[in-house]
């Protein structure tokens, strides 16, 4: 790519992330009740910002050469460009269309470069397998509380989040026998998540072992040995040839 092609592409790329940066600053202000997103203004800009990144989104896959993959890499982008405020409102999940909503944050990770080192931290020592099934006893541990001790899903919920972080407020206890083995759950899982996560950490910035090498390091090595054997047979038999001229 030319230099000029490049920094046309960066600048394009640096638009896209700052319309995505607004996009996300009228959510959270809307959130913060500080603007209302259904009004105008707001409501022009945000579908203005939604439609660019829609032509952006499918421009881009149509010059994909390799569409299942381009598919695969940019799924967050696709779930950022869903038309939350149509649909979602339709069925009165509008707290769910903010979650798609804040997807287009992902958007501007990526174009700074931060999935792809959050998608290698998450993938060492297999941290992000383990966080799933965290995520899976949270759920359930928060549900067998729930039932167990007569509260709403969200006190239970509450209740969880701060077990297995190992804050535990107190605020809300377990009594009865099973929200007390929804507890111990937690707190194994929180305790292991605890030393699995500083142990990725270590890892993830513990540097490369040099006397490691890649079988393309020692492809490259073999190479230039051989290079450096012929040219030492090259210089010997030059040698051999001046001496012979000088015996002559």
């Amino acid at each position: 790519m030319n230099p000029r092609k490049h920094k046309i592409l960066l600048l394009y790329q640096l638009f896209i992330a700052l319309i995505a940066l607004i996009s996300i600053l009228l959510l959270l202000f809307d959130c913060a009740h500080a603007i209302n997103l259904s009004q105008s203004p707001y409501v022009w800009i945000d579908r203005g910002i939604w439609a660019i990144l829609v032509v952006d989104y499918f421009a881009r896959l149509a010059i994909a050469k390799d569409k299942i993959k381009f598919f695969k890499e940019n799924i967050w982008d696709l779930l950022s460009i869903i038309p939350t405020n149509s649909i979602f409102t339709l069925f009165r999940f509008v707290r769910v269309a903010r979650v798609f909503h804040m997807l287009r944050v992902l958007r501007l990770l990526r174009l700074v470069g931060l999935t792809v080192r959050l998608k290698r931290f998450f993938h060492t020592d297999g941290l992000i397998y383990y966080l799933y099934l965290s995520c899976g006893i949270l759920f359930i541990a928060a549900g067998m509380y729930s039932i167990s001790e007569g509260v709403s899903f969200s006190t239970a919920f509450w209740w969880a989040l701060t077990t297995v972080s190992t804050v535990g407020y107190g605020d809300v206890s377990p009594t009865t026998l099973w929200g007390r083995i929804a507890a111990v759950l937690l707190m194994v899982v929180g305790v292991s998540i605890i030393g699995l996560l500083t142990s990725t950490i270590t890892t993830y910035f513990e540097p490369t072992n040099p006397h490691e090498v890649t079988k393309k390091e020692i492809a490259k090595l073999h190479a230039e040995n051989r290079q450096l054997h012929q040219e030492l047979l090259e210089i010997k038999q030059m040698l051999k040839e001046q001496q012979h001229h000088d015996v002559k």
